[in-house]
C-alpha cells in the first residue's frame, strides 16, 4: 500500500547513516539491527491491536525493521502525530497502531534483562569506590525523578489539592525511584506514584530496605532517603550525606563528614547521569502528552510502567 511505501522510503533515507541515527534514534546503526533480530520474532507473532495472533492471518508488507526505526524515532524526538502524519505520508492512527505493537514487542525484551542481580554478581563490586572506608560496601545508587505531565483534574474541584504537583520540583507529574549499579545499569525501577510522593515513601512502598537485609554489601541515596532510622532493629549498609546542621564548621570530625559528602556525591552523580541518559529520551524528558493521570475521565494511549 502506499502509506508503507512512503513510510519505508522515510526510513530507508536515515537509517544507513551512523551519525544520523545516532542523533535521530539513539542507537548505532550495529546497535539497532541487533535489537531488530532480538524483537522481530515478539513483533511478528502481534496482531495490529498488540494483542497475540490466535490465527494466521494476511502478513502486512511493512517490516519489522521499518516499524522499529519509526517508533524509536517517535520515542526519541517525540513529536506530535500531525507533524509525523505531515512528515511520513503516513495517518496518525495509523502511526499510532505500529507504536503500540512495536512497545509491546519490546517490552518482552526489556522484562527480560530489568532483572535484580544474584548476591555474587552484587558482590562484585564491593570496593569499587574506594579499598576501605565507609563506602567500600556500596555496590548499588538509589534516587527518584519526576516525569512532567498534565494536571490531574482534581486540581479543579473546590477545595481538592493536586496529588500530581511536586511542590519540591514545582511541576506536575509522577514520581519514579531507580536503583542503579556503579556503571549506570538500572538494576530496578518502581512504578510510578503521584508527583507528590516523596523518595522515602515510593522507598518504603516497596521494602526497598529488606532487600539489603542480612547483607554484606549496601546501598546509597541522597538526603531524602533514610534506610536505617532509630527504631529499626537490623541495620543495613547504607551512606548518605550528612546534613549542614550535622557538619560544624571548626573541629577535624566535621572535615571527614565534609570529605565523606564529597566522595558520595561524586559517586552518586552515577545515578544522575542515568536520568540524563533516560531523559534524552523526549519522550521521558519532555511533557508527555501520552500519559493522563486520570485514567477513568481520559483513557492513556499506553501504560507508563
Amino acid at each position: 500500500s502506499s502509506w508503507v511505501d512512503s513510510l519505508t522510503s522515510f526510513v530507508t533515507r536515515n537509517k544507513d547513516d551512523n551519525k544520523i541515527s545516532h542523533r535521530l534514534i539513539g542507537l548505532d546503526v550495529l546497535d539497532f539491527k541487533k535489537l531488530v533480530s532480538d524483537y522481530e520474532g515478539y513483533f511478528s507473532e502481534l496482531t495490529w491491536r498488540s494483542t497475540p495472533k490466535m490465527r494466521k492471518i494476511k502478513q502486512t508488507s511493512l517490516t519489522a525493521e521499518v516499524a522499529l526505526w519509526i517508533t524509536l524515532y517517535w520515542m526519541r524526538q517525540y513529536p506530535t502525530g500531525i507533524s509525523l502524519q505531515i512528515t511520513t505520508g503516513v495517518h496518525e492512527r495509523t502511526l499510532a497502531r505500529i507504536f503500540l505493537r512495536v512497545m509491546t514487542a519490546l517490552d518482552n525484551i526489556c522484562l527480560q534483562e530489568l532483572k535484580w542481580p544474584e548476591d555474587d554478581e552484587l558482590r562484585e563490586w564491593i570496593g569499587h569506590i574506594e579499598k576501605s572506608g565507609p563506602l567500600e560496601r556500596i555496590v548499588c545508587y538509589a534516587d527518584g525523578t519526576v516525569l512532567h505531565g498534565p494536571r490531574s483534574l482534581l486540581k479543579f474541584a473546590p477545595g481538592s489539592h493536586d496529588p500530581f504537583f511536586s511542590g519540591h520540583k514545582h511541576k506536575h507529574g509522577v514520581n519514579i525511584v531507580c536503583i542503579v549499579n556503579p556503571i549506570g545499569k538500572i538494576l530496578w525501577s518502581s512504578d510510578w506514584e503521584p508527583g507528590k510522593t516523596t523518595d522515602q515513601s515510593v522507598s518504603n512502598k516497596n521494602e526497598l530496605r529488606l532487600t539489603f537485609e542480612g547483607k554484606d554489601y549496601g546501598i546509597a541515596a541522597d538526603g531524602g532517603f533514610s534506610f536505617n532510622k532509630k527504631d529499626e532493629p537490623r541495620k543495613i549498609i547504607a551512606a548518605k550525606p550528612f546534613r549542614q546542621k550535622e557538619i560544624k564548621q571548626s573541629d577535624t570530625v566535621s572535615k571527614k563528614k565534609r570529605d565523606f559528602n564529597k566522595k558520595l556525591s561524586s559517586n552518586r552523580v552515577i545515578v544522575e547521569n542515568v536520568f540524563g541518559r533516560l531523559k534524552s529520551w523526549r519522550i521521558i524528558g519532555g511533557f508527555m502528552r501520552h500519559f493522563h493521570p486520570n485514567v477513568q475521565t481520559k483513557p492513556n494511549f499506553f501504560d507508563l510502567n
